[in-house]
């Protein structure tokens, strides 16, 4: 219950700031009249198909929507998380020796590169048993 109770008031919030009322949302998703108002309530709780309806009308993601913010990706996190997995490996001067290229690596290569260490890491552990 209260997940839907914060849902309800992200949802209360965003009619707010687009100037709509419930009535007006439930038909824009093509819905009872009373709908998006039962799920502002907690009466209801929308499924999944719903709560991308109401993300795209309000130009919101799903996760503002469940969780009250945005996805932030962070590639410093990144690099934090890949550096304990150099420093088990013993790869410490080799992570310095490589600084000067992670600017070059986009968000998606980071994570290929910090999955493949710890599947790497993972084989290791695997073959030392």
């Amino acid at each position: 219950m209260f997940l839907e109770n914060k849902l309800g008031l992200r949802l209360e919030n965003l009619c707010e700031q687009f100037n709509y009322d419930y009535k007006t949302i439930s038909k824009k998703l093509g819905y009872s009249e009373n709908t998006f108002g039962h799920y502002v309530r907690g009466v209801r709780t929308p499924d999944y198909h719903t709560l991308i309806k109401i993300a795209d009308l309000f130009n919101v993601s799903l996760d503002y929507l469940l969780r009250g913010k945005e996805f932030s990706y962070n590639r410093k996190d990144h690099l934090n998380d890949l550096l304990p997995i150099l420093d088990r490996i013993g790869a410490q001067k080799a992570s310095i020796h490589l600084s000067e290229h992670w600017d070059s690596l986009t968000d998606d290569n980071l994570k290929e590169v910090v999955s493949h260490f710890e599947w790497v890491l993972d084989r290791q552990n695997y073959l030392k048993k």
